[in-house]
């Protein structure tokens, strides 16, 4: 029996409206997979530059004012989910990554928010 060790529950975006944004410079930038009060995935399209700038994430979506600015937060994982060959012929050069995050430290603010987040704009993994 495969038992889930995650200490939050798991939430998925209502829409495909809900980004995060990884570095103060939004080096990855990609719609999020799912969300918890510990932490997100998401996919994102590798572009030329990545810096590993992977110490504050912003959340945010866009067509609701909703933000969460530069929460702190920890790189977990980042994996290659679909090779340049696996994709068009128009995005051949395109890789697509997945990244896990934790969060750290979170202000109360952030925790409000990323609760009001939950709240309005998600639902609960089955």
């Amino acid at each position: 029996m495969n038992s889930e060790r995650r200490r939050h529950k798991r939430f998925l975006p209502l829409d495909q409206n809900v980004f995060a944004a990884l570095g103060r410079s939004f080096t990855k930038i990609g719609k999020i997979r799912d969300i918890s009060l510990g932490g997100l995935s998401f996919d994102y399209i590798v572009g030329q530059c990545v810096h590993n700038d992977d110490s504050t994430v912003n959340v945010f979506l866009t067509d609701r004012p909703l933000h969460i600015h530069n929460a702190q937060c920890q790189a977990i994982y980042d994996n290659c989910i679909s090779s340049p060959e696996a994709m068009s012929d128009v995005s051949c050069f395109m890789t697509v990554r997945r990244s896990g995050i934790r969060f750290v430290m979170l202000s109360a603010k952030h925790q409000e928010q990323i609760e009001l987040l939950l709240d309005l704009y998600c639902f609960s993994c089955p």
